[in-house]
Formats: structure tokens, C-alpha cells, sequence
């Protein structure tokens, strides 16, 4: 380690290409220091030494000497020009030898995974008050709660209402995450790109399929099965086959992850398809048995509800977390910028 530390602080303003590999978590600690003591006897560059055992592809260490590596080191020459010839503006200025680089900064939108999830969270938690507060108000009013027209704008289980609004924005969140994984995946030519490509697209159908419901259709096969009870919702059964199907064809992938973002995805993975699946079973054993107009059908529903949106809240940490630690994007910003050249004078 103080190999590294002292590697680290060689100079104010450089950092070596082997720290970052490591905080990318695309080398461990351990195998640099082993390069690093290779290095004494064969005085190669690191990042050589690193490809040719086998730690790194070609392809990847050039990408971080091209995109990370080299850039920084021109910003912090940019950065001591900019003390020596400082501009007092409105704007921001980027500052080189022989040219003024005049930016023009639009505000940003910060998608830190603490700040994004501690926002999602207060709308689930706001989304389940206000459904049971709707659901069970119409039961002590005598009121049908599908008759009931708040019931029907905020009851968790219904269809194309708020809360089915925001999950199914909720999932396409997911899914474009995974997509911006997936790109910078492809760029340092990850073995595992094509999953993170197609977990997009599966939280994709996801958000379709909760704004249309296109899973009822199964409940056709109800007759064909001669389904009831726990299995009276009959997708549940084709559902149940299809995430055995994801486990056995992603488990792999899911092993590869970092512990802590493996067990996020496994934590998420659980209460969503609790939520979605198991209490879907209890519900539909209790809709055969006692119809759904009663409050029991509708605190299980309300409870199905919210461990999938609880879930999805997980994922979304668990991803914005990923792309922090080991993608290099601690803060995700959305900005739109203009760029203005003008030379100096």
C-alpha cells in the first residue's frame, strides 16, 4: 500500500494511471502491487507490465490514457495558467497557452444516488399514504372502492392511474442507467457489456408492461391450467419460470459485480419480485376466495405495491451507485453547454 501512496503523491498533480485502474476497480490493489515490484526489475511502464500478465486489455488501458489520464493532467496545467492570468467574469473561463476558452454554463441537474433515492422515497412513502388513506376511507364510508374516484387516482393496484405513472417512469429510469452502463462498458470492451445491454432492455419492457399491463393477457391460460387459488392469477406461473430463466442466465454476471452492488441487486431483486410475485399469489388466492371488494384484498395489494416500489428505489441506488464507484461519475449531471473560443489579445 505505501507503494501506492507514494506513487499517489509523487507530485501534487499528477496521478498515476495504476490508481485509477484500481479505483475503477478494473485492477485490485494486490495485482498492481505486484506490477509495481515487477517494475523495479524491468523499469517498463506500468500499464505495460499490467497487459502483458494479463490484468488489463490493450484496449482499455489506452481508453483511460486518452479519456482520464492524459485530460487531467491538461486541466491541472490549464488550472496553474488560469492563477497566473486571472479573469474576473460572470462566466467561466478555461484558460491555455494561447487561447481563451469561453464557457457558458446552464444549471445542472445533480443525480447523486443519496439525493435521487431519498427523493424517490419520500413519493412512495407520500403514493402508499395517500392509496390506503383513499382505499380504506371509501371501506369506512360504505363506498365501493373501485366506484370511489380518488380511490381509482391513487389505489396502488389500479391501472394507467399515479402511482402506475410513476413506476412505470420509475422502471425507464432503470433502464436508461443500465444503458449508460452498458455504453461505457462498451467503451473499455467489458466481457460483460451485452448484460448490462440486455437488463435495459428487459426494465424497458418492464415500464411498458406496467403502464399496459400487457402480463394479464396470461390470465388467459387460467382455464387451460385450471388454475386457483394461489396460482388464480395465472401469470404468475409463466413469471415464476421466466426469473428461474434470468437467475440461471445471469448469475454469473451477478457474481462478477462488486460485493456491494451484488448484494444491492440481490436485495432489490428479492423485494421486488416478493412484492410482484409472492404477494400476487396471496392476493390471488384471497380473490378467489373472498372476492377483491373487501379491505384484506386491499392492504395485500397495497403491500404487493409497495415492495415493488420500495425495489425499484434499491435498484436505482444500486446503479447510481455502481456508476460512482467503479465508472468514474460520482455526481450524474444533465447540462447543456456552449462553448466560445476568442483568443487572447
Amino acid at each position: 500500500m505505501s507503494k501506492i501512496n507514494n506513487l499517489q503523491h509523487h507530485r501534487c498533480n499528477h496521478k498515476p494511471i495504476g490508481s485509477y485502474l484500481v479505483e475503477s476497480g478494473l485492477v485490485s490493489q494486490d495485482r498492481l502491487l505486484q506490477a509495481l515490484e515487477e517494475q523495479e526489475k524491468t523499469e517498463e511502464r506500468i500499464g505495460d507490465i499490467l497487459v502483458r500478465q494479463g490484468d488489463i486489455k490493450q484496449k482499455t488501458l489506452d481508453y483511460f490514457i486518452k479519456n482520464i489520464f492524459e485530460p487531467e493532467q491538461i486541466q491541472n496545467r490549464q488550472h496553474n495558467l488560469s492563477n497566473e492570468l486571472k479573469i474576473e467574469t460572470s462566466n467561466s473561463f478555461s484558460v491555455t497557452s494561447d487561447r481563451l476558452t469561453k464557457t457558458l454554463s446552464l444549471p445542472t441537474l445533480d443525480l447523486s444516488p443519496q439525493k435521487v433515492c431519498r427523493l424517490l422515497l419520500i413519493i412512495v412513502t407520500c403514493l402508499i399514504i395517500v392509496s390506503s388513506l383513499a382505499q380504506f376511507g371509501a371501506f369506512f364510508l360504505n363506498q365501493s372502492s373501485s366506484a370511489n374516484y380518488s380511490g381509482r387516482l391513487f389505489r396502488l393496484d389500479e391501472e394507467i392511474n399515479i402511482p402506475t405513472l410513476y413506476s412505470s417512469l420509475a422502471l425507464a429510469f432503470c433502464s436508461i442507467l443500465l444503458a449508460i452502463i452498458s455504453y461505457l462498458k462498451k467503451v473499455i470492451d467489458s466481457r460483460y457489456t451485452g448484460y448490462w445491454r440486455a437488463l435495459s432492455l428487459i426494465f424497458l419492457y418492464l415500464a411498458v408492461d406496467e403502464m399496459c399491463s400487457i402480463h394479464e393477457i396470461l390470465s388467459a391460460l387460467r382455464p387451460v391450467l385450471n388454475a386457483g387459488g394461489f396460482l388464480y392469477f395465472t401469470w404468475v406461473v409463466p413469471g415464476s419460470i421466466l426469473v428461474m430463466l434470468f437467475l440461471l442466465i445471469f448469475w454469473k454476471f451477478i457474481q462478477s459485480l462488486p460485493r456491494r452492488t451484488r448484494n444491492l441487486f440481490i436485495i432489490a431483486g428479492t423485494i421486488y419480485v416478493g412484492g410482484a410475485i409472492g404477494m400476487e399469489m396471496i392476493g390471488g388466492y384471497h380473490s378467489e376466495a373472498y372476492g377483491e371488494e373487501n379491505p384484506m384484498y386491499a392492504l395485500i395489494t397495497t403491500i404487493e405495491e409497495s415492495l415493488e416500489m420500495f425495489g425499484i428505489v434499491v435498484f436505482v441506488y444500486a446503479l447510481l451507485s455502481y456508476i460512482a464507484s467503479y465508472l468514474r461519475v460520482v455526481n450524474l449531471q444533465v447540462s447543456f453547454q456552449k462553448n466560445k473560443k476568442t483568443e487572447i489579445g
